[in-house]
């Protein structure tokens, strides 16, 4: 790649992602939770899920055989969508859903109440519509369906996949607990029945005015991953897996990337802003050219639109590659657990995080299909 232009137009962002899927998908987290419900969206077998250039493409499949595509109602290719004050369902062509809870924080019981000023942190009656929904959907599905009553009702009131966005900027990194987290997973599983939870990194995000804000979402995102590595063996059996997506990591990855093409030095990346603007946005993560540290504007990368929420145009394939690749790690070719102790099976979702929530060169064409 040419490391004299902004990261945006350098070409290794551009690709498609193709996913196909009988999963079930739950989404929970604020906008930026919603953005990533919109991101798992686009893909689709046409390669919907494409940068703003699109110079090649890859396929990404998990083992669940006779796969339909992966695409929200509000794009035009599903039979119904459903929507309640904070929550939302896609039912999609062959009764698999995409579904997506708005929460600004964690789910546990203290935090469904209101909180001042801010509205619920999550809504009780919002899970109940997505839970009732997807119970009344896979129940007229499975009318259409000629599966086997075992496999009916299993789906009936499960989200496999389920994806938590912590909204730090709403509830502030001290709430990261091992305590809070604990109970959220519980009360998680207790609503959604979900076979996978994937715990979202948080991202660079400009309200890092200092170090010490720095060094503490830093403590907390370590807290993330030990605390998913540490509860493998007590899932494990259990038909439950929980994980994590580095969000942090690959937004980390595309900030010092993006500084080193515009001549930002190292120990500017995270302090050089746009002073003169409101936000005071990081311009490694903003900008196309290194402007000077009073400057209020600066032409945009197409990386982040604000300093907090990420551009699908660049990101959703590499994030809906790394959720696909990893996903494809935890089962076998008949939809069952691996066991999460395998030093194989971790060894294939740490090469799924290394490949795609990076900015290593994808190749020209790919279809996942491991066999561990």
């Amino acid at each position: 790649s040419n490391n004299k232009v902004p990261l945006n137009e350098s070409g290794i962002l551009d690709f498609t992602v193709s996913f196909q899927t009988e999963f079930n998908f739950l989404v929970m987290g604020d906008s930026i939770g919603q953005q990533m419900y919109d991101w798992i969206g686009h893909a689709s077998s046409s390669g919907s899920s494409s940068s703003h250039r699109g110079s090649s493409s890859m396929m990404a499949s998990n083992h669940t055989p006779n796969t339909t595509t992966l695409a929200p109602a509000t794009h035009g290719q599903t039979q119904a969508d459903q929507e309640s004050k904070g929550s939302r369902i896609s039912t999609l062509g062959s009764g698999n859903q995409l579904a997506y809870l708005h929460c600004r924080g964690f789910l546990t019981e203290d935090h469904h109440r209101p909180v001042k000023n801010k509205g619920y942190i999550w809504n009780k009656a919002d899970a109940e519509f997505l839970v009732n929904q997807s119970a009344t959907t896979a129940a007229t599905t499975t009318k259409n369906r000629k599966d086997d009553k075992e496999d009916s009702v299993k789906r009936m009131h499960s989200f496999d996949i389920c994806i938590h966005r912590i909204a730090v900027p709403h509830i502030g990194s001290s709430q990261i607990t091992t305590e809070r987290l604990i109970e959220s997973v519980n009360t998680t599983r207790r609503y959604f029945n979900c076979r996978v939870l994937f715990l979202v990194t948080v991202p660079w995000h400009n309200n890092l005015f200092d170090n010490s804000l720095i060094a503490q979402q830093v403590e907390k995102n370590n807290l993330i991953r030990n605390h998913v590595r540490d509860m493998r063996g007590r899932y494990n059996g259990t038909g439950f897996v929980l994980d994590y997506l580095d969000f942090d990591l690959f937004t980390q990855k595309l900030i010092q990337d993006n500084a080193e093409r515009l001549g930002i030095l190292p120990n500017e990346t995270y302090s050089l802003r746009l002073e003169g603007s409101h936000w005071k946005a990081v311009q490694a993560l903003l900008c196309r050219e290194k402007l000077s540290p009073s400057a209020a504007y600066c032409q945009p990368n197409y990386l982040c639109q604000d300093g907090i929420h990420y551009c699908a145009e660049m990101l959703t394939a590499r994030f809906n590659a790394g959720l696909a690749c990893t996903i494809q790690c935890l089962f076998d070719i008949d939809d069952h657990f691996f066991s999460l102790l395998s030093l194989t099976v971790i060894a294939c979702r740490d090469q799924c995080e290394e490949d795609y929530f990076s900015l290593k060169p994808i190749p020209l064409r790919v279809r996942w299909n491991r066999t561990l």
